[in-house]
């Protein structure tokens, strides 16, 4: 892939961040990288490369869970449209899938004390709305599903993606992966040295989360309740270099993924919830209320945002962007990224045209 025509706006992300990796492909781009600055600055300095992985963030949700679940029920493993067993609502994985299932937005489930009782807590307790009433962007619902995809398959997520997603796709292991070994933390993008930012919002729950190892949080997930769950879980804990993150975001492609038509619809069109934001089955789509980021994407596009500073985006013609960042490395910032993300958009969009 080319490394040119993105050179301004790399230099405009790393006003954001430490370093970034970039990507556009479609169009009259064909297929651009760029990538640049510092994947770690403490508690060394290493140089950003085009092997670095980054921490996903809740990319884990699109690119490992929806995409298993929606593979999944095309092979009849598990059924989406069915009543999830146990669940106090009568939501189904589809409903979960589209963020209207009316799980809370996000929780302290470590406050729990073991993954059982967290996930009888989610059946049992929440949802807290009827399903398909609002779409309400839900960790919690995620994390319900990665247990629920575990259940009906017989095996651990991580163990899933490989099987499932990772291996049929020609992915290899060192560009996508769960619980990265001790040996790559070299390759690995940092990110919050104390992880301060999730101990103020759990702080109301009366909780902490788990304990940050020594040296920060540098190739050990960011996010609290993939740590609590060993590393590996629905909402987030997946790496990946931008090559993983792009043969992932290719996987929903219409002329390439591995999916059915009829299965690959529910990605591209909205679910049935009747109030909140504009949700498909695992992606954000554009148009949805007050999403500043969608507002600078072309027609037709599906996206998804992380908390670490990543983004990825299909586009109503199957062209595909992705920016990964580490801009929460070496403290979280305290402001919003969203003005980066819509640079980023913006002058992608510019190449493609």
């Amino acid at each position: 892939m080319a490394k040119d025509g993105l050179t301004s706006l790399k230099n405009e992300i790393l006003f954001e961040s430490p370093g970034c990796a970039l990507l556009v492909s479609g169009g009259k781009a064909g297929e651009r990288v760029s990538y640049g600055g510092r994947s770690l600055l403490e508690p060394t300095e290493i140089k950003l490369s085009e092997d670095t992985l980054f921490d996903l963030a809740s990319l884990t949700k699109p690119l490992c869970t929806a995409l298993l679940a929606l593979k999944a029920h095309s092979s009849g493993h598990m059924d989406i449209f069915g009543p999830v067993a146990g669940a106090r609502a009568k939501c189904t994985p589809l409903d979960i899938l589209r963020h209207e299932a009316g799980f809370p937005a996000w929780e302290p489930l470590y406050r729990f004390g073991s993954r059982g009782e967290a996930e009888r807590h989610l059946l049992e307790s929440v949802p807290l709305k009827e399903p398909g009433t609002e779409a309400v962007y839900s960790c919690p619902g995620y994390i319900l599903l990665g247990f629920l995809l575990e259940k009906e398959l017989g095996a651990p997520l991580d163990e899933l993606f490989d099987k499932l997603i990772r291996e049929p796709l020609g992915i290899g292991k060192g560009d996508a992966l769960f619980r990265p070994a001790a040996e790559l933390r070299p390759r690995i993008a940092g990110t919050e040295i104390d992880g301060g930012y999730e101990k103020e919002m759990a702080q109301p729950f009366g909780c902490s989360p788990p304990p940050v190892p020594g040296d920060g949080l540098w190739g050990v997930v960011n996010d609290g309740n993939a740590r609590f769950l060993g590393g590996v879980a629905g909402n987030a804990g997946l790496f990946a270099t931008l090559r993983g993150t792009f043969a992932l975001t290719k996987a929903f492609l219409r002329t390439s993924s591995f999916l059915p038509p009829e299965i690959l619809s529910l990605v591209y069109n909205k679910g049935r919830a009747r109030a909140g934001e504009l949700r498909s089955a695992g992606f954000k789509m554009k148009g949805s209320p007050s999403w500043e980021t969608g507002e600078a994407l072309p027609e037709g596009s599906v996206a998804h945002e992380g908390f670490t500073g990543t983004f990825a985006a299909i586009t109503g013609e199957g062209e595909i962007m992705i920016l990964l960042t580490n801009r929460i490395h070496p403290r979280h910032p305290g402001k919003p990224f969203t003005s980066a993300r819509v640079s980023f958009i913006k002058g992608a969009a510019e190449l493609l045209r």
